[in-house]
């Protein structure tokens, strides 16, 4: 089975190259890269989700003529949720599982918590960037760098404006597993249940020891659960 894996913000498809499951696994990981990043550098940042997603639907026709799963983290949870929507008003009927990991529903963010990540200033950008963790203090003090990679973080975190979501989306047939870090504090494990409030099928919760990017801190219990998760499928 191939699974479809989306980067969080700022992420290019490489965070996803170490995914090897084992001899006699039957995953396939597809590491998409969004515009402006990674094999797609030379391209124009894409900060429309619905523009997003239109764009990645067309690259990877190919993979849903077969059973196929999503994992998106973060940013990355988004993408794949609204990937799986689109899916199910075309009849797609070959997505069999979506992970969604370290992601709260388009619309449960308030919005009067101050500014939206894609709105802050550079100094409070990269002091939440230091906060998530992840990323080396020497790339987040050389402003050379961060001058290049702040455009990217800003064009992806708008992909998760409230404001740009319809007031009502639902996603009704897709399995879904929810995955969150014990030791996340950008996204708490009881605030990630309110995405039954927008999803009828919502399997289970896992936890993953870690922060908010446990996937690079747990991969070993990470592939586990998705091995788990998509055994039999």
């Amino acid at each position: 089975m191939h699974l479809i894996c989306l980067p969080y913000a700022g992420a290019a498809s490489t965070i996803y190259h170490s995914w090897h499951f084992g001899e006699g696994v039957d995953i396939s990981p597809i590491a998409v890269d969004y515009p402006g990043r990674g094999r797609r550098f030379r391209e124009p940042l894409c900060s429309d989700l619905p523009s997003l997603v239109e764009i990645l639907l067309r690259e990877l026709a190919p993979v849903f003529e077969e059973p196929f799963a999503i994992y998106g983290h973060s940013i990355g949870g988004l993408v794949g949720f609204e990937m799986a929507r689109q899916l199910q008003a075309r009849n797609i009927a070959n997505l069999k599982h979506l992970f969604l990991a370290a992601i709260l529903p388009p619309r449960a963010c308030r919005l009067d918590e101050g500014p939206a990540l894609f709105q802050m200033s550079d100094r409070a950008l990269i002091d939440h960037l230091r906060a998530l963790g992840g990323m080396p203090t020497m790339a987040l003090e050389n402003p050379e760098f961060m001058a290049l990679y702040l455009p990217i973080i800003r064009a992806d975190c708008a992909l998760a404006d409230p404001k740009a979501w319809p007031s009502t989306y639902r996603l009704d047939t897709v399995p879904i597993t929810l995955l969150c870090g014990t030791r996340d504090l950008t996204v708490r494990s009881a605030e990630m249940q309110r995405w039954n409030e927008v999803a009828s099928n919502v399997r289970s919760t896992r936890y993953i020891d870690g922060g908010h990017l446990f996937l690079h801190e747990n991969q070993v219990r990470l592939l586990r659960v998705l091995t788990d998760s998509l055994a039999g499928l």
